[in-house]
C-alpha cells in the first residue's frame, strides 16, 4: 500500500509534490529514505523533489551523502542523474569528493549509458578540474571522440567549448 507521499508523487505535478512536503514535514524523513532506495518509481521523483525542497546545505542532505555515494553507482541512469543533482546542493568534503570524482568518471566512460547522466557526471567532473587543476590530464584522456560520439552534435561541441575554456583557464 502506497504512503500518502507516493500517492502524492504518483498523481502531483512537481509543484504540487513540493507544497505537499512543505505542508507536511513529517514525510521529509520518508522522502530522504525513498531517494536512496531502489523502490521505482519513487526513488528518483523522491531525490527529484528533494532538489526543489530542500536548501542548499541543509543538514538531512548533508547527513544523506555518505549513503547516496554509497548507492549511487549501483542505481539506473535516470536515478542517478537525480542523486547526482542533488549532490550540487552540498558543499562536499575533499573525501565525498574524491568518492564523486571516482563514481562519476566510470559514469562517464560507460558509453551505453544515457547521455543525460552521463553529461551531468561530466558537469562534476569538469567542476572537479577547476578545484583540483591536476586531474585535467586524467579527464583529457576521456574526453576524446569517442566519449562523445553517444552525446548529441550540440551537447558535444558544447563539452569541446567547456573543456577549451577550462584549459585555457588554467593555463
Amino acid at each position: 500500500m502506497a504512503s500518502l507521499l507516493e500517492e502524492s508523487m504518483i498523481r502531483s505535478r512537481k509543484e504540487t509534490m513540493i507544497s505537499f512536503l512543505h505542508q507536511h514535514p513529517e514525510y521529509l524523513a520518508e522522502a530522504l529514505e525513498l531517494c536512496i532506495q531502489d523502490h521505482e518509481p519513487f526513488c528518483w521523483r523522491s531525490a527529484w523533489i528533494l532538489q526543489n525542497f530542500l536548501q542548499p546545505n541543509s543538514p538531512e542532505i548533508r547527513e544523506l551523502c555518505p549513503k547516496i555515494l554509497a548507492v549511487l553507482p549501483k542505481k539506473k541512469d535516470g536515478h542517478q542523474r537525480e542523486l547526482l543533482k542533488l549532490l550540487k546542493l552540498v558543499n562536499l568534503t575533499e573525501e565525498w569528493e574524491s568518492q564523486l570524482y571516482d563514481i562519476c568518471f566510470n559514469i562517464w566512460i560507460q558509453l551505453h549509458k544515457s547521455p543525460s547522466v552521463r553529461y551531468t557526471a561530466l558537469e562534476y567532473l569538469l567542476d572537479l578540474v577547476k578545484k583540483y587543476p591536476e586531474l585535467l590530464h586524467e579527464l583529457e584522456m576521456v574526453l576524446e571522440d569517442e566519449y562523445l560520439e553517444t552525446l548529441s552534435p550540440g551537447i558535444g561541441k558544447m563539452v569541446r567549448k567547456r573543456l577549451h575554456l577550462l584549459k585555457k583557464k588554467l593555463s
